[in-house]
């Protein structure tokens, strides 16, 4: 907290004009008035190099400026009880050489500190709203404490900060500055109490940004600074798992902004900010051949093997336990026939999460993911339907650290018990703890219509299914029916006819019984008949929903 301060006649008088001198052991007590001088009169390039730092100001804004000097480190504190103070130091060159708003999360006081004062060093200090009012200010000697506390909480330069986000500051101009670039790529979030910091970059490459925070549900937005301009270049909600925030940029040599908000309105709290430079070598994907099936294929993992975020092509995933930033073990297969197989991520001395990818697609899509699902332990298992393709399985550490030995990857043909399902005719399968997904197979002779349910006949159990053609097209469907039962309903064409196969399982586990039934309806597909549907396109503001862990959903 900043210390009382004991308000001299002296120091009042060397407030009455801007210019003055400004150093150890002189204190302040003074007015930014009607009469006072222009932020842009005094600095010029203000807005430019304010704005590159995460503060927004006005040239008109009223302010006052002092000189700074002395002799070894100093600290200034400032408080007012009539308008939210800021304080810049910028150097000769018109450049930033400290800036703080909201010391210690309090609207009515800001400080800055710094290890020495450059000649020609000026301090500014004006509202954040670019209001005016009384203020008192004191100048001292900083402490190595001072000093750290300062950095921490305020300079990016070593790519971490401690901050904090206020619900109160009403922040009208970030906030319009804020709307103006983000209005197209961001959506109803509170701008004006947004927290924003500057960092610079020398060099072109690849960059790591993230921000922790156990007191609120965060996200990250990243922002291009071109003059007085401000361009948008990606945001991420929980791409650190959990309710935090990571995102990686390549980033040419510049200036940007990382702002800090809240996932909803009135959250506040601490916060850890980190901006990190990575080596290309992170982001080059090198996974390890897994050619033939049932044989176990390993790898050390080190602090220079390739992070998950190499083989996810940069898209926005939810992985429980999957750090996208983290070194992962990558095998790439190829499923040579359609069917159901059986993926297992292993390690003798950690906690591993398993994902599958679809290494098909321009950009690979993640299929599934499986934590602790071996019913050995730590080890995970999966059991989905792959049609025939190019695949890509990640084993990570659930810590997200660098993991105690190897990682180990196998996949094989599933020894699941395949029952037969008869069109027409409805047939029962019971869940328990153990038994937990039951799959069927049956056949379809003809285009028409085919309708599967899955009804509970057991009370509290919530039916979940899956579909996939002959060709391995895969339908999902959770409550389609009536209360939480599942009905799909699909159109057979040519192409479809065939042995079809169903996966059952319990949407959130539980014991009981199911009633499952297939009805085909023979006839000209729709496709045939020119009835065929549009497809329906979401809608642009609802995400996909993540796959449920343990199913079997493609």
């Amino acid at each position: 907290m900043i210390r009382k301060l004991i308000l001299l006649m002296a120091a009042a008088l060397l407030a009455a004009g801007c210019g003055g001198g400004l150093s150890p052991d002189s204190e302040v007590e003074g007015e930014i008035g009607s009469d006072a001088a222009e932020i842009g009169d005094e600095w010029d390039d203000a807005e430019e190099e304010l704005l590159a730092a995460g503060r927004p100001v006005e040239d008109d804004w009223p302010c006052m400026t002092w000189k700074l000097s002395g002799d070894g480190a100093v600290l200034v504190e400032v408080e007012s009880d009539d308008f939210d103070p800021v304080l810049a130091v910028y150097g000769e060159d018109g450049e930033v050489l400290a800036l703080c708003d909201d010391w210690d999360g309090d609207l009515e006081e800001s400080l800055v500190a710094l290890a020495s004062v450059p000649g020609g060093a000026t301090l500014m200090l004006f509202a954040a709203d670019g209001d005016d009012g009384e203020f008192e200010l004191e100048c001292t000697v900083a402490s190595d404490e001072d000093l750290e506390e300062f950095a921490l909480a305020c300079d990016l330069a070593d790519g971490v900060l401690e901050g904090y986000k206020s619900d109160e500051k009403d922040d009208d101009l970030l906030e319009e500055v804020l709307e103006d670039v983000l209005e197209d790529h961001v959506y109803d979030k509170d701008f004006a109490n947004a927290s924003v910091h500057g960092f610079g970059l020398d060099a072109d490459g690849p960059v790591k940004v993230t921000v922790e925070s156990d007191d609120f549900d965060t996200y990250l937005v990243l922002l291009g600074v071109d003059g007085d301009d401000l361009r948008f270049i990606d945001y991420d909600d929980d791409g650190g798992n959990n309710t935090n925030s990571a995102l990686m940029s390549e980033l040419e040599a510049g200036d940007y902004l990382a702002v800090v908000l809240s996932y909803t309105d009135a959250e506040s709290g601490d916060y850890l900010l980190e901006v990190e430079t990575l080596e290309e070598e992170l982001l080059e994907p090198d996974p390890v051949p897994a050619e033939e099936p049932g044989v176990s294929y390993s790898v050390e993992v080190t602090g220079q093997t390739p992070i998950a975020y190499a083989y996810t092509g940069g898209g926005e995933f939810y992985v429980p336990g999957l750090n996208p930033f983290s070194p992962v073990a990558a095998f790439e297969f190829t499923v040579e026939e359609t069917g159901i197989y059986q993926l297992d991520g292993f390690s003798e001395m950690d906690d591993v999460v398993l994902s599958l990818w679809d290494a098909g697609t321009e950009a690979p899509v993640l299929m599934e993911y499986d934590d602790d699902g071996s019913g050995t332990g730590t080890d995970s298992r999966m059991v989905v339907m792959l049609p025939a393709g190019e695949y890509v399985a990640l084993v990570s550490s659930y810590s997200g650290g660098l993991p105690d030995g190897e990682l180990g990857f196998s996949w094989q043909p599933a020894q699941e018990e395949m029952r037969s399902l008869r069109p027409g005719r409805a047939v029962e399968a019971a869940f328990t703890y153990e038994t937990t997904d039951v799959y069927y197979t049956f056949e379809v002779d003809g285009p028409g219509e085919l309708v599967v349910t899955a009804d509970a006949v057991t009370a509290d159990i919530d039916p979940y299914i899956d579909l996939w053609s002959p060709e391995g097209a895969g339908y999902s469907n959770d409550d389609g029916g009536e209360d939480f039962n599942s009905r799909l309903e699909v159109q057979v064409g040519p192409e479809d006819t065939g042995e079809w196969t169903l996966h059952v399982t319990t949407y959130g586990g539980g014991e009981g019984r199911i009633r499952v039934r297939a009805e085909h309806t023979p006839g000209a597909s729709r496709a045939e008949t020119g009835e065929m549907p549009e497809p329906e396109e979401p809608p642009a503001d609802e995400p996909p929903a993540a796959p449920t862990p343990g199913s079997a959903r493609i």
